[in-house]
C-alpha cells in the first residue's frame, strides 16, 4: 500500500483537501486495487465531500452459477470459478448539516451517495463455457450467461420488432438481420444490463426539541430488467382464468390492431424477447423513523431518567417505471415497529 497527501489549496473555504492513490494486492483473492480518493470539507456549511475513483482486477473469482433445472443442482445453482473480472467506477458521498441552532435546540443534516460501477469479464474458467451452452438454452428466463469482453449482468434475448399487426404473431431478428416468425436460442444477443447507471442513497435527519426523524431513501437509474410477469402473467395466461386485466385490453384479437402482445387464442409458451426487457428507474423510502424523548425536567419528578417513544418502519413506498409482481422469487416484508424506552 502507498499513500500520499498533496498540500492544500489556498482557498478560505476549504480545511481539508487530501488525495490517496493506493495500489494493493491481496494474495487470498488476487485482487489488484487503484484507488483514488479526494476528500473536502468545508466549515462553512459543515459539509463532507468525498471521490472515490476505482479499478479492481480480480482473478479466481467465485460467484453463483444458475443453471436449468434439468442438471439437478439444488435450488438450481451451484458456486464456480468464474475466472477473471474487471470492475471500474466512481463514488460520491456527501454529508452536510444545513442548520444548527443549539438555542432553539434545531439541527438539520442531509446526505446523499452516488455510485456507478462497470465490470466486464476478462477471462472465463473452461468449466462456465460448458454452462453458458446449458443457459443459452434457457426459453422463458435469461439464463447468466458469460462470455469475455461482456459484462457479467448482461441480459442476453432474441431482438423483437413486436406483434406483427397483421398476424398477431411475434416478429424475431435473427443475427444476419433477417426477420423470422420462428425464436431460435443462437440469435440471443445483448438486449440490456441489470447494472444501473447511477445508484445510491440519499436521506435526511431533523431534531428538534427532542423530536427527531430518520428518513433514508435508495435509488438507481438506467438499469434493465428482464420482466417475467409480463411474458408469464400477462402474455402466457389463459384469458378465460383468473388473469391481469391487460390480458383482455392489451393483447392481439384482429387483423390491423396494433398491440403490445400476442394473439389472444395463442397459448403456448412465450420465449425470452427483448419485448420484455424494460429500463429500471427505482426511487424507494427504504426506511422511516420518528422519535421523541420527553423534557428530563417534566419526567425526574416521577424518579425516571429517560422516556423515550419511537416508531421505526421500512419499504415505507417504492416507485418504479417496471411494474412487476414482488415477493414472487424472494419474499419481502413491509415492518412496523413501535418502542418504548424508560430508564431509572
Amino acid at each position: 500500500r502507498c499513500s500520499g497527501t498533496i498540500p492544500k489549496p489556498s482557498r478560505p473555504y476549504i480545511v481539508d483537501y487530501s488525495t490517496e492513490l493506493c495500489v494493493c494486492l491481496v494474495n487470498c483473492s488476487q485482487t489488484l486495487r487503484f484507488l483514488f480518493s479526494r476528500q473536502i470539507s468545508m466549515l462553512a456549511i459543515f459539509a463532507f465531500v468525498q471521490f472515490n475513483y476505482y479499478l479492481k482486477k480480480t482473478q479466481g473469482l467465485l460467484t453463483t452459477i444458475t443453471v436449468a433445472p434439468s442438471l439437478g443442482f439444488p435450488s438450481d445453482n451451484y458456486t464456480a470459478n468464474l475466472g477473471e473480472i474487471q470492475n471500474k467506477g466512481l463514488e460520491v458521498n456527501l454529508n452536510a448539516v444545513i442548520i444548527r441552532d443549539m438555542e432553539k435546540e434545531l439541527e438539520w443534516s442531509v446526505m446523499f451517495q452516488a455510485a456507478n460501477n462497470k465490470n466486464k469479464i476478462r477471462k472465463i474458467s473452461t468449466a462456465l463455457k460448458t454452462v453458458n451452452d446449458e443457459n443459452n438454452k434457457n426459453t422463458q428466463v435469461p439464463g447468466a450467461v458469460y462470455e469475455e469482453g461482456e459484462s457479467m449482468s448482461a441480459i442476453k434475448a432474441v431482438r423483437s420488432l413486436g406483434i406483427d399487426p397483421t398476424t398477431g404473431k411475434e416478429l424475431f431478428v435473427k443475427k444476419n438481420g433477417e426477420l423470422t416468425y420462428t425464436w431460435d436460442a443462437e440469435d440471443k444477443v445483448i438486449c440490456g444490463d441489470t447494472e444501473p447507471k447511477v445508484f445510491g442513497n440519499f436521506g435526511t435527519n431533523l431534531y428538534w426539541k427532542g423530536w427527531n426523524l430518520n428518513m433514508v431513501f435508495k435509488y438507481n437509474f438506467g438499469a434493465d430488467y428482464y420482466n417475467s410477469t409480463l411474458a408469464q402473467r400477462v402474455e402466457g395466461a389463459d384469458p378465460a382464468k383468473n388473469a391481469d386485466r391487460r390480458v383482455l385490453k392489451d393483447r392481439w384479437k384482429e387483423p390491423g390492431q396494433h398491440a403490445l402482445y400476442k394473439n389472444i387464442k395463442d397459448y403456448k409458451t412465450t420465449y425470452i424477447s427483448s419485448r420484455f426487457v424494460q429500463k429500471d428507474n427505482t426511487v424507494q423510502l427504504s426506511t422511516l423513523s420518528l422519535s421523541y424523548e420527553v423534557n428530563k425536567a417534566w419526567i425526574s419528578r416521577f424518579g425516571m431518567n429517560t422516556l423515550r417513544l419511537s416508531f421505526y418502519m421500512n419499504d415505507v413506498f417504492r416507485a418504479s417505471t417496471v411494474k412487476n409482481e414482488r415477493g414472487i422469487d424472494y419474499p419481502f416484508q413491509r415492518s412496523f415497529v413501535f418502542g418504548l424506552n424508560v430508564s431509572f
